[in-house]
């Protein structure tokens, strides 16, 4: 809805001024001016006894102030010049918060993009930041974002994610995820997947906290964003010798042998969460942490 308020007319004796010219066009008596993030004209109507509505619809949030001004001048509200309460302060918040506008993202460089990619047992994080419906950064928390990651191979299998409100509407989730695998990384506010800004870069359109609506142009989303669930790739961590495990071959090379005739069984490189280290990487981690070829064992007989 609109935002209004009353201009009461009146003459140097304090009573309500009431002329004909002024039934016939508020226009020429007031003007009423927002200055600040952006610049908005309010719409002035007469209705009666030297009475004004004054309504406005103020789209970026921020401080402003209001200018009421009669023949070029700012009101005085019988407090003489020095004392003019014109212009006015006025803070517009940001709407409500709307998943269609919230954006989620990871700043990848130098490490990893934990919106798609992630090693076991390591602690990922990515941050969100609320918007309203316009495009203006939310500044207050209080907004129950859901981060689910389900394995595609088997979606009985999940993990959620861990939200910390910074209290400003931005918000940092942070995960660890014990099983190699494929996962659809899901991001929701009221059951809707917000927008995860996945490989992004800084460049003109800045990184998530720089990105807000100007109060001019109509807030549009960077290319790199989408309302598509992405894929999260999770890929084994650091060797663990404790949970590295043999596996008897078909001759029983761990149990008996026969002189003169090769014998063998086989060691398998585990990280802490029983994954193979198979040599798995990610785009922005090359190599990982490399695999059973880079690891050493020393077998005595």
């Amino acid at each position: 809805n609109d935002a209004f308020f009353t201009i009461q007319a009146k003459d140097a004796q304090g009573n309500n001024k009431i002329t004909e010219s002024e039934r016939d066009d508020a226009s020429n008596i007031f003007s009423v001016d927002l200055v600040g993030p952006a610049t908005y004209a309010a719409n002035i109507e007469y209705i009666g006894d030297g009475a004004y509505k004054v309504d406005y619809t103020a789209l970026k949030s921020g401080h402003y102030s209001v200018h009421v001004k009669t023949a070029g001048t700012e009101i005085y509200c019988g407090l003489g010049e020095a004392d003019k309460c014109s212009p006015f302060s006025l803070f517009v918040e940001p709407g409500l918060t709307v998943a269609q506008t919230t954006e989620a993202e990871s700043k990848a460089a130098p490490g990893m993009d934990s919106l798609v990619e992630a090693s076991t047992g390591d602690t990922a994080s990515f941050s969100i930041q609320a918007k309203d419906t316009y495009g203006n950064n939310r500044i207050t928390g209080g907004d129950a974002f859901v981060t689910m990651m389900t394995l595609q191979s088997d979606p009985d299998v999940q993990y959620r994610g861990t939200l910390l409100d910074l209290n400003n509407g931005s918000y940092v989730v942070t995960y660890t995820v014990p099983t190699a695998g494929f996962y659809d990384m899901s991001v929701t506010y009221g059951d809707e997947e917000v927008l995860t800004c996945t490989n992004a870069y800084e460049g003109e359109k800045g990184y998530l906290f720089d990105r807000d609506y100007d109060g001019v142009d109509v807030y549009v989303t960077p290319p790199f964003c989408t309302h598509n669930v992405p894929t999260l790739e999770v890929v084994h961590s650091a060797l663990h010798p404790p949970s590295t495990t043999v596996v008897d071959g078909a001759t029983s090379g761990l149990s008996e042998a026969i002189t003169g005739i090769t014998n063998f069984f086989t060691v398998e490189s585990r990280d802490a969460f029983g994954n193979i280290r198979a040599g798995d990487d990610t785009p922005n981690f090359d190599g990982g942490y490399g695999d059973g070829k880079s690891d050493f064992f020393l077998v005595e007989l």
